[in-house]
């Protein structure tokens, strides 16, 4: 959008074009605005004195706003709980000059749940050869997961079966989950391999 304004006889014209750097975030996660915006004649930038307002809306509520003077055209915001919650929201950059200008532009921003962090099964004690069974749990619905562990193992199943364990196989193993660009953090399980005890076979002397 652009405005006209008058200063000594002088017009000028102010454009303004913003956007969030990333218009799909999670709560906790920092986004910046930037903003894009052109003056076509009248005076030159160092002449002119800027004012920047940044919104953030649902409808006709106001859940942020920030105002600043001079030339910076970004700003940073880290939505967080419980002040924000999860939605979709409009930003708005409203400028004005003082050469009588002003000019808004709107954008969008959408905000997910942050996820929490999936439950898991106890640690894993077995012997060479058995199975090692992984298994994870989340309260979220339709989430992704992702396991990773010893000798560059990597599973996006829920409940991963590893046949055939080794000794090589033991350490840690670590799950995350993910919905709509948002992960949560890891959470581990620790499984231990024995190797299987030896068993020897001798006779009984003196026996026919």
């Amino acid at each position: 959008a652009a405005s006209y304004g008058y200063m000594g006889g002088n017009v000028c014209k102010l454009e303004a074009y913003a956007h969030a750097d990333t218009a799909n975030i999670c709560l906790g996660d920092p986004v910046t605005f930037v903003l894009d915006s052109t003056k076509y004649g009248g005076f030159v930038a160092s002449v002119l004195l800027y004012n920047y307002t940044w919104t953030i809306a649902s409808g006709i509520d106001t859940i942020y706003t920030f105002t600043s003077a001079g030339t910076n055209p970004t700003h940073s915001y880290i939505p967080t709980s419980p002040t924000d919650s999860a939605g979709v929201y409009e930003g708005y950059l409203y400028i004005t000059d003082n050469a009588g200008c002003d000019a808004v532009d709107t954008f969008m921003v959408v905000i997910n749940e942050t996820i929490p962090n999936p439950t898991v099964g106890t640690n894993i004690i077995i012997c060479e050869g058995q199975n090692i069974n992984l298994t994870a749990n989340s309260t979220v619905d339709s989430v992704s997961y992702n396991w990773t562990g010893p000798l560059a193992f990597s599973d996006t199943s829920q409940n991963p079966v590893i046949t055939n364990s080794t000794i090589a196989m033991s350490g840690m193993y670590a799950v995350t989950i993910s919905k709509n660009g948002c992960t949560s953090d890891s959470v581990t399980i620790n499984v231990t391999v024995n190797p299987n005890a030896a068993i020897t076979l001798t006779s009984a002397a003196g026996t026919d």
